[in-house]
Order: C-alpha cells, then structure tokens, then sequence
C-alpha cells in the first residue's frame, strides 16, 4: 500500500466520523 493511498483512507475515515458524529 502506497503512503498516498493510506493518506486518503485516513482523511476519508475521518471524514466520514465527523459526518457521523453530526449526523448522529
């Protein structure tokens, strides 16, 4: 796995927290 790959999981993944936590 390229660093830039891990990179976009991470903002995804915390991306996708934040959308939860204010969702929910």
């Amino acid at each position: 796995m390229s660093p830039q790959t891990e990179t976009k999981a991470s903002v995804g993944f915390k991306a996708g927290v934040k959308e939860y936590k204010l969702t929910y």
